[in-house]
Parts: structure tokens; C-alpha cells; sequence
């Protein structure tokens, strides 16, 4: 089976994440090879954790790595070329029509929290938007109010948790003192961020929870403690 170590250190993909970067005059947020790589991680460590096959985590990090790379030709329906980009790139690798299809259809609705069929669609959603800290700040991001917020936020955690009842997913803002919540939830993105760790939790049969450091900050009542 073809597999992300083989595809992670292509050049040309390389090359065309470093452009996504540079292309974008003043970009909000990247989505170069930080943004990818980070994606990656996340996917694998999620997937792990919830006790998912190497198949299912190997095709969720090709997922993963290759989601953006519609994004040298801007914003607006980058998932439908990065699909095209994916299908290009994974043509003749040694993948079955189901797996490809299954990475396809991740990468297609990447940005939609909810639209999600599988595992490793969901997990991927999830990743996308949980990528969120001060490494993701492009330069345009530093002026616009509520979302350069995210240049105090200096990780973001997860972990689950069993519970008699069931399980909790817990998702942990590590934030600066000068970190500005009410700002922060005042800008659209941050719902979008809450949103996909319900709908992921929500996937999973499992109940969330977000923590600003050591302080509950959102749970399915709403946001507290600002």
C-alpha cells in the first residue's frame, strides 16, 4: 500500500505549499507547509488515540498533507482543486478505488463542519480548524480585531477522556495573559473552531469540553468564564 512517507517529502508538493504562502499578499492565515504539517499530526494523533487501523491512519494523513494545495489559486473552492490536485498526484499509487475515494471525499469537505461521511473525514475537519494557534497568524491577521487574538494562543491540546457515562473530549487553549477572550469569540472563525469540536465530539458519541488554560471555557451549554 502506498503510504504518507513516501509522499511527504515530494518536492514539488513541498514547493507548491511554500508558494501557497508567498501568494497570498498580506494572507490572513497561512496554509503553507506549517499549516499541512500540523494538520498531519493532529490527524495521526487523533486517529491513534481513537483506536483506528494504520490503514485508516495512513489515508487520513495523505488526506491531511495534500487538502490545501488548491490554495495557490486563492480561497474560493480550493477544496474541489485540491481534490483535482489529489487525484493527479495518487493516479497509479498502489491505493484501492475505496481508499482513494475515502481521501477524495475528506479533502472535498474539508472546511464544512458536519458534512462529514467517515472517520477519517471527520478527523480531518476537526484537525483543519484545531490548527488555530500563533503559527497559523498570517501578516494581515495582526490587524484584524478578534482573530489576532490567535497571536497569544501558543497551542492547542485534546485529549479523551473515559467517562462512566461514556467519554469527553476535552480541547485545551493554552493562551498569554494578554490574551483577549471577549475579542477573540467576537470573530466569526472562533465559531467556526467551537463548531467543528462539537461536531466532532458529536461523531464520536462523545460529550466536549474547552478549556482556556486551566478554566472551562466552552461546553454544549455555550461559552462561559469570559
Amino acid at each position: 500500500m502506498f503510504t504518507y512517507e513516501e509522499l511527504e517529502n515530494d518536492l514539488n508538493i513541498i514547493a507548491t505549499y511554500e508558494l501557497i504562502d508567498r501568494f497570498d499578499f498580506k494572507p490572513l492565515a497561512l496554509h503553507g507547509v506549517t499549516h499541512v504539517t500540523n494538520v498531519v499530526r493532529i490527524v495521526d494523533e487523533v486517529l491513534t488515540l481513537l483506536g483506528e487501523s494504520p490503514e485508516v491512519v495512513n489515508i487520513g494523513k495523505i488526506a491531511a498533507f495534500l487538502h490545501d494545495l488548491g490554495m495557490k489559486e486563492g480561497k474560493k473552492d480550493h477544496a474541489k482543486r485540491s481534490v483535482k490536485e489529489a487525484k493527479r498526484i495518487l493516479k497509479g499509487k498502489d491505493l484501492t478505488r475505496k481508499q482513494k475515494k475515502i481521501i477524495f471525499e475528506a479533502i472535498k469537505w474539508h472546511s464544512v463542519s458536519g458534512k462529514q461521511k467517515d472517520i477519517v473525514a471527520a478527523t480531518l475537519i476537526f484537525a483543519d480548524k484545531l490548527d488555530a494557534d500563533k503559527t497559523r497568524l498570517g501578516e494581515m491577521g495582526y490587524d484584524v480585531e478578534g482573530f489576532k487574538e490567535t497571536q497569544h494562543i501558543e497551542k492547542i491540546d485534546f485529549a479523551l477522556e473515559k467517562t462512566r457515562e461514556g467519554s469527553t473530549l476535552d480541547v485545551i487553549f493554552h493562551v498569554t495573559p494578554q490574551f483577549d477572550a471577549h475579542e477573540f469569540v467576537g470573530y466569526y472563525h472562533s465559531a467556526k473552531i467551537f463548531k467543528s469540536v462539537k461536531t466532532f465530539a458529536d461523531f464520536i458519541g462523545s460529550e466536549y469540553k474547552i478549556f482556556l488554560n486551566n478554566n472551562l471555557w466552552v461546553d454544549k451549554t455555550g461559552v462561559k468564564n469570559l
